[in-house]
Parts: structure tokens; C-alpha cells; sequence
């Protein structure tokens, strides 16, 4: 029996992801490619005529025009048509579309109730968590051995963009030796090359290295790393680091869950913050940081300069 499905979204990557796990579940098939222009009509004819020993598992359609169009009884008795020819086919229908489907729309109602229906956005820049979830799957998936705190580093070092994490993992892979786990040592052996990375400045901040701050960061804006993404990564780091030092009594579960972290980052995160005192610092990191945001939003400053003027003020903590 065929399924009808729907995948749409931004995330152009998660989709592909997503359709390739899909074909794989009917191995040595095949997928067909259609005419974004083909009526329902004819889907329905193509599916009609599909032969006893035919190896096409999907039909995909990207963008078909009469899911975009408005709907009236007609088109709703064609749809019905096409899902009862689809459930007596082998194969299956995969609609791919670009953005999200409106689904206060008759078109939209209908798909979201008959297809399995799957929106796929980018995770956001703070979504950590997420992202490493998404990377432990598809390392899972691919048959790729990594460790939590490796996979941790990858997104530090990379950021959110899923192809790029999932390129270079799958490099990462063909780098260690057959059956060993890739550590956080092969990620900064085989990433980092001669370049200072996020990761560089992560470390020296969780040890209050403040001058190593300071010299990565410019160091990173000098490679044209955008001010105003790291004072949100600085900003998010230290917010993790005061929570942990303010509530030193919490479980590393009750903590991570307050959080929204993994509680593998709250155990991590408390055992390497003993360079810190106290909260009272990573408070006064902080304000300087909303001094310098705020510096840039009133055009007081540009946004490198301001970054510069907080972490040399941060030096004269340490």
C-alpha cells in the first residue's frame, strides 16, 4: 500500500536527510522524478499504470502547482481519487515544497490530515542541544562512532549549519582507523589546522584565561568572524556559567532541565569552572557585554570595537 507524504520547510538539508532514510526502507527500488505541472488526473493515471514488477518505490513532485492553488469540491473528489488509486499502488508519493504549507487553506487541511506531513526549519543560533541531537542521529544512521563531548565540540566549532556538520563528520570518519570512535582530540587535530576557532574561545573562558579571550577573539574577527555572533556566544556561555555557580546544590539533571542543556554540558561545565570564584565576575562580564550591545544598537560604536573595549575590561578582572 502507498503512502502519500509531505515534507516542507527551509531546512533543504533535513528534507534530503529525511527522503533518503524514506527510499531506504525499500532497497533496490527506485525513485521517479515529476513534472511539477502534472494534474492530479494524470498522477493518479501514473500511478494506475504502474506495472506488476516496476522498481519505482517514490514518485517525488517538488512545488505541484494544485497544492499551491485554491481548492474547491472538485479538487477535493480529484485528491480523494488520487489517495485511493495511491493505497492499492506499491509506491509511494513524496510532495517536497520550499516553505511551510499553509494549512489554514482548504489544499493545506486536506494534506496535513491524509500525507504524513513533516516540517523541517534550521535550528537557531542558541539551539545547541538540538543541533547535537540531529548530529549523534545521523552519525547513528551512517554508522559513524562519535562520542557526546566530541559532538559537542563539532557544533561549538562549526555552528548550526547541518550540511557543513554532516560534510565534515563524514570526512572525520574516513580520517581514524576503522572501528575507532572520533574523540574531541581528532575534531580540533583534524578542524582546526593553524586557525583560532569558537572552540579556542570557549575553553579559555570556561578557565578564565581572559587574555587568551581576548587574543582569540581578535584573532577570530580578524578572520571575519562576525562581533555581533560572538558577543551572543560569550553572552550564552557566561548565562550557562552563572547558573551553574549560583546553584551549586542542584543535581546536574535538575540543572540541565532548568537550563534546557543536556546534563552531560551542566557535569562538564561544573567540573572545568573552578577558575572562578564566584558568580559576582561572570556578572560583571555580563553588564559589560549589555553596555557594549547597547553601544552598538545607539551607533555609539561599531560592533568589532565594542566587542574589544568589554574583553579589555574583562582583563582588568583576572
Amino acid at each position: 500500500m502507498g503512502q502519500l507524504y509531505v515534507f516542507d520547510g527551509e531546512d533543504q538539508f533535513k528534507k534530503e536527510c529525511e527522503q533518503k532514510a524514506l527510499i531506504a526502507k525499500k532497497p533496490g527500488a527506485c525513485v521517479e522524478h515529476l513534472a511539477s505541472d502534472l494534474s492530479m488526473d494524470d498522477l493518479s493515471l501514473n500511478l494506475q499504470s504502474q506495472g506488476l514488477f516496476s522498481t519505482v518505490s517514490c514518485y517525488v513532485i517538488d512545488e505541484p502547482k494544485w497544492i499551491q492553488s485554491s481548492w474547491d469540491e472538485r479538487d477535493q473528489q480529484k485528491a480523494e481519487a488520487m489517495l485511493a488509486v495511491l493505497k492499492e499502488s506499491q509506491a509511494d508519493i513524496l510532495i517536497r515544497l520550499p516553505k511551510k504549507m499553509d494549512t489554514r487553506k482548504k489544499a493545506g487541511k486536506w494534506f496535513q490530515k491524509h500525507a504524513v506531513y513533516k516540517n523541517f526549519q534550521p535550528f537557531k543560533e542558541w539551539e545547541d542541544d538540538k543541533t547535537v541531537k540531529w548530529l549523534c542521529d545521523y552519525a547513528n544512521n551512517n554508522q559513524i562512532q562519535i562520542d557526546l563531548e566530541a559532538c559537542y565540540a563539532l557544533v561549538d566549532l562549526l555552528g548550526s549549519d547541518l550540511r557543513n556538520l554532516a560534510t565534515q563528520l563524514d570526512a572525520l570518519q574516513v580520517s581514524v582507523q576503522t572501528g575507532e570512535t572520533i574523540s574531541k582530540q581528532h575534531i580540533l587535530a583534524f578542524i582546526q589546522s593553524h586557525h583560532v576557532s569558537i572552540l579556542d574561545v570557549s575553553e579559555a573562558l570556561q578557565s578564565a584565561k581572559l587574555k587568551d579571550v581576548y587574543a582569540h577573539c581578535s584573532q577570530l574577527m580578524d578572520q571575519g568572524e562576525e562581533p555581533i555572533r560572538m558577543m551572543g556566544f560569550l553572552a550564552k556561555q557566561l548565562c550557562l556559567y552563572r547558573l551553574c555557580l549560583l546553584e551549586p546544590k542542584q543535581s546536574d539533571e535538575a540543572l540541565a532541565k532548568a537550563a534546557g542543556k543536556h546534563p552531560f554540558v551542566i557535569k562538564k561545565t561544573r567540573q572545568q569552572l573552578r577558575a572562578y570564584s564566584g558568580a559576582a565576575i561572570i556578572d560583571s562580564m555580563i553588564i559589560q557585554l549589555a553596555k557594549a550591545d547597547l553601544s552598538i544598537k545607539k551607533g555609539m560604536m561599531p560592533p568589532q570595537d565594542a566587542l574589544k573595549h568589554s574583553l579589555l575590561t574583562w582583563l582588568s578582572y583576572s
